[in-house]
């Protein structure tokens, strides 16, 4: 009676090892497949920026600030990997003050990016890393000068000899919320001279909502 208990146990035993390999195999197969039918959807922004800035020439650099309202598009490159590619369209306010002068420009710019999307794993937040250039129409701008009590306007890109059109190359990061909404920061420089010898670096700090 005591070796039918101990084969039986025994038995039993095999049974549980083997239902646990089978639940193991199952379990591994199930995640492949789910890995190997994985796509990557891309997404959609709206959101303002903040754009703290410098404009530099001839070793002297001067502080103004900017904003903006921009709208992105990020569309998935291929299903290997989470590389997007991210276009956008944005309209930026910038303003400066420096003694008795102030001036204000309004510009449309077009960012072009990479991105490597990383998600966190077991939570809905994703890292998205970027790289890519920018191109900035200078569509507005105006100088407005204070001598004795007298107040002078004139034309930043006709008469200033400022640049309509400016090109350059940026860098940050932003994080994605349960697909919610985002946040995010980034540098970025100027190629091309805004004024004579001016080049203009800005920093981004941005937040808004994922569509």
């Amino acid at each position: 009676m005591k070796k039918f208990i101990i084969m039986a146990a025994m038995a039993l035993l095999g049974l549980n090892a083997q239902a646990q390999i089978v639940s193991s195999r199952s379990a591994t197969t199930t995640r492949m497949v789910i890995e190997e039918t994985k796509t990557y959807t891309g997404w959609s922004t709206l959101g303002v920026e903040y754009l703290p800035s410098n404009i530099s020439a001839d070793g002297h650099s001067e502080s103004f600030s900017g904003f903006a309202f921009n709208y992105t598009n990020a569309i998935s490159l291929t299903q290997s990997i989470p590389l997007f590619l991210e276009w956008g369209v944005g309209a930026q306010y910038s303003t400066y003050s420096l003694d008795d002068t102030d001036i204000r420009w309004a510009s449309i710019k077009a960012p072009v990016n990479l991105i490597y999307d990383f998600q966190i794993p077991n939570t809905r937040i994703n890292i998205d890393p970027y790289l890519g250039v920018k191109f900035r129409g200078n569509v507005w701008g105006e100088i407005k000068e204070e001598h004795r009590g007298s107040k002078e306007s004139y034309d930043l890109f006709d008469e200033g000899k400022c640049k309509r059109f400016q090109a350059g190359m940026q860098i940050g990061v932003k994080a994605r919320f349960n697909d919610a909404f985002f946040v995010g920061f980034g540098y970025g420089f100027d190629f091309n001279d805004f004024g004579e010898s001016a080049k203009i670096n800005e920093l981004s700090l941005s937040l808004g909502l994922v569509l």
